[in-house]
């Protein structure tokens, strides 16, 4: 098999941004879906974030993602998260800690394992998901969620 230059330069045309890191404080990295290695943010960096990109926030360290629909999310401290694409709808696959989505507009799809779900606010109340392990907990008042599985077990607090 002949590698040709051509054909391994057409992964990086046409890529589709799905979010961007907009905003963190201390030590934050994302990896790349075409990479190997983790990268650190440098200060007020800025980064866009393709399907399958992921992004983690060490101890002491929180970021903010964008999405195009003007859709925010925060990434506590110690955080893991894939971001992906289904359509025109962006998935947030949450790998692990605390996510607030106080600043989603619309409706927002988390995955958590085998669990996805769709978070629709029905009002400005905050809203933060937790992963513990396998289990997804949201913290919430006014809102409405969708499970794609009606047999899973998601626990939601006032």
């Amino acid at each position: 098999m002949i590698f040709r230059r051509e054909n391994y330069l057409d992964q990086f045309k046409n890529r589709e941004i799905v979010a961007k890191i907009t905003i963190h404080h201390g030590k934050v990295k994302y990896k790349s879906n075409r990479l190997i290695n983790w990268k650190s943010l440098n200060k007020k960096e800025q980064v866009n974030l393709e399907n399958k990109d992921q992004v983690f926030t060490e101890a002491n360290s929180d970021a903010i993602i964008s999405f195009d629909n003007s859709s925010k999310i925060k990434l506590d401290q110690e955080t893991l998260i894939r971001i992906s694409k289904d359509g025109d709808e962006a998935i947030v696959d949450m790998l692990q800690g605390i996510l607030d989505l106080s600043a989603i507009n619309g409706s927002f799809k988390i995955r958590s394992g085998k669990q996805v779900i769709r978070l629709r606010r029905l009002s400005n109340s905050p809203i933060v998901i937790e992963r513990r392990g396998d289990k997804i907990q949201i913290y919430g008042k006014d809102i409405s969620i969708e499970k794609e599985n009606p047999s899973e077990v998601i626990n939601k607090f006032e």
